[in-house]
């Protein structure tokens, strides 16, 4: 069964070692399939998550609006898509559901998330945890060999290993930083020139990389950015 088809899944080994998570999340960013950025924002979520509770179980509703707030930025204030045009949708789900809020709420291109009124903003985080749930957690699962975490979507939860919660807290910086960078590449190819370059070196915090130059050519190497553990044993 494809993992985003998963209704539960169990932690594959609860002793991973370092070098197990790093080859897991290498294996997600190069060789799993992608169609929209969800992947990207739900490893985003896990990181501030696990962040702010430093608990193993995580609800699915702490985790989708973390998930949303992003996406709110992504698609109202910098209106980047958020699929392959070349695919079956024209636009993810997220999309569908944060355009149709501030366009029924009469709001601009600029507007933050926190001038919703609160039961709205509840009522669209709701929305996206049904329908993104239902795919990102068994697919990041799916794509990460089952390290770091089991999950229900009849508990909407998820619970991490104790070793892959320790492994986020030791490299939670190195491992933001690879995640923004592969983002803005995929967002970069799904939007082409109408992705604002301030927004690409932002996002990927290589803005004074002398490695990279992105006013001058848009060729990424992910061996210009991977910290001397991701290489270790190479």
């Amino acid at each position: 069964m494809a993992g985003w088809n998963l209704k539960e899944g169990i932690c594959t080994k609860d002793n991973a070692s370092d070098q197990e998570f790093w080859d897991a999340i290498t294996h997600m960013f190069k060789n799993t399939h992608k169609t929209t950025t969800y992947k990207f924002c739900f490893l985003k979520c896990l990181l501030d998550c696990t962040e702010k509770n430093h608990i193993q179980n995580i609800s699915f509703s702490i985790l989708f609006q973390r998930f949303t707030e992003i996406y709110w930025d992504l698609i109202v204030q910098y209106d980047l898509c958020q699929v392959y045009k070349n695919s079956k949708f024209n636009k993810s789900k997220i999309e569908v559901i944060i355009e149709r809020v501030y366009t029924i709420q009469g709001l601009n291109k600029k507007s933050s998330i926190n001038e919703l009124q609160q039961n709205i903003r509840l009522d669209m985080i709701k929305q996206i945890e049904k329908y993104c749930s239902q795919n990102v957690v068994g697919a990041f699962y799916d794509s990460t060999n089952g390290l770091f975490y089991s999950f229900s979507k009849v508990d909407k939860q998820i619970t991490f290993s104790s070793h892959a919660l320790d492994f986020i807290n030791r490299f939670r910086g190195p491992i933001e930083e690879v995640n923004y960078f592969n983002w803005a590449k995929m967002i970069e190819r799904i939007n082409g020139n109408d992705t604002p370059q301030s927004f690409i070196i932002k996002m990927s915090k290589l803005g004074e990389s002398s490695n990279l130059n992105f006013e001058n050519t848009r060729k990424y190497n992910i061996e210009d950015i991977l910290p001397w553990v991701f290489k270790e044993g190479k």
